[in-house]
């Protein structure tokens, strides 16, 4: 007797050969932070909850975490700024 899965994605049902679990999607258990010391006060922290606290008590970020600030556009040498000058045009 002939085995088959329906398969929601083709939307046919297929031999378990050719049907892959890993298309599924899974769920991730990510596990509390240990417990460390602070660098600024000493204090405990002992969770996520109390390390998101901690940093936003602060005005603090982890490194890298930072949100990326835009780079400024380069400027001119000053020598043409001097050009310009010269020239008249500015």
């Amino acid at each position: 007797m002939a085995r088959y899965i329906w398969d929601r994605d083709t939307q046919r049902w297929v031999e378990p050969g050719e049907w892959h679990r890993e298309k599924r999607a899974a769920l991730t258990v990510i596990s509390d932070m240990e417990p460390y010391r602070n660098m600024i006060d000493g204090q405990l922290i002992s969770g996520r909850r109390q390390h998101r606290e901690f940093l936003r008590h602060y005005g603090v970020v982890e490194v890298g975490n930072e949100i990326p600030t835009p780079r400024p556009t380069p400027m001119e040498s000053p020598r043409q700024d001097i050009l310009k000058v010269l020239r008249g045009q500015g």
